[in-house]
């Protein structure tokens, strides 16, 4: 067990799919892939999560988390990564698309089994019609055992609904967070709706973007109490470039005396992922000019960005994000 600092109680619990055992707080690792963070550090950020009571770690090929958590599962060894779990996603449309995304993330992380793979961001009912067969072979990867629960993850209030009328569908992972960043085609009142339709079919929700992509960071505690206490929640992903984020966060839900993230020596950053498009809307929106193009990308002026999350909310194919790094 590593030491992280903070006398922690075991993260809650929740199951999934009626057997699968997870921790109601995953580590979502695309931040972490995409904040140009060493090797290392990542890796000591999961295994510190781990340490701390957190045993899913939800990632996908196009984040680049999958070269991390590969190199935790070989260094924890068969019998040192107890309960860890992976959520891998793929768009995939296709059987076949589908079929080699799951061999391709299985010999990847060196598993034999996935505990939870989601058809990936599912834009509404046209969408998965599109994906049928993909879906088709999700289904048969569950039957043969290669895969423990399946999902969709969605930014959509249609996509929720969706998910509410598969039959098969063990879990759906959507955008949930008291001002409504991240979600598509409607508000935070559709939003619950939806879940709530969800939630009385037995899926389970796990809620994403519950910090806004940072946007919140600043009452990240309200953030959280709004979403872990909302009646169709069941489990938060949140995204993380520190140890000392994941503390902060364990420790809050566990309800121990938890120091504002300030007192951990972090500082904030905006990062542009790399399927950042340069179609300029968030240049338009930010009040400070931060956000500016030079030589073709996108570039950030931090000595002019208030982190005040315009540019977040702003962005239609979620490229932005503000994460916390260690002071230099």
């Amino acid at each position: 067990m590593i030491d992280c600092g903070v006398e922690v109680k075991a993260v809650k619990r929740i199951t999934i799919g009626g057997a699968l055992n997870v921790s109601q707080v995953w580590l979502g690792m695309l931040q972490l892939a995409q904040a140009s963070v060493d090797q290392m550090t990542a890796m000591n950020v999961v295994t510190s999560s781990l340490s701390l009571g957190v045993s899913v770690f939800d990632c996908a090929r196009e984040y680049g988390g999958h070269e991390i958590m590969a190199e935790v599962i070989e260094s924890l060894g068969a019998h040192g990564k107890g309960e860890l779990v992976i959520a891998d996603k793929s768009r995939a449309r296709s059987y076949e698309d589908m079929e080699t995304a799951i061999a391709e993330s299985l010999t990847e992380l060196g598993c034999e089994q996935i505990g939870i793979y989601m058809l990936h961001d599912v834009r509404g009912r046209e969408d998965f019609e599109l994906r049928t067969g993909a879906w088709r072979y999700l289904v048969e990867a569950k039957e043969m055992g290669l895969v423990h629960a399946i999902g969709i993850s969605t930014r959509t209030v249609e996509g929720v609904k969706l998910a509410a009328e598969i039959d098969e569908l063990d879990i759906v992972q959507a955008p949930f967070n008291e001002v409504g960043v991240g979600i598509f085609d409607g508000d935070i009142g559709a939003m619950e709706r939806a879940l709530e339709l969800a939630k009385a079919k037995g899926k389970t929700i796990c809620a994403f973007k519950v910090f806004g992509g940072g946007a919140l960071f600043k009452r990240w505690k309200e953030a959280l109490k709004f979403v872990l206490k909302h009646k169709c929640v069941d489990c938060i992903c949140i995204g993380a470039t520190t140890s000392a984020e994941v503390r902060a966060v364990v420790s809050f839900l566990n309800q121990l005396e938890s120091d504002s993230l300030a007192g951990y020596g972090l500082r904030q950053r905006i990062v542009i992922a790399d399927w950042c498009i340069s179609c300029g809307i968030c240049a338009q929106v930010c009040p400070t000019g931060a956000l500016v193009f030079r030589e073709g990308s996108l570039q950030v002026d931090e000595s002019t960005c208030t982190f005040c999350g315009a540019c977040i909310a702003a962005c239609l194919e979620e490229a932005i994000f503000i994460v916390q790094v260690e002071q230099l």
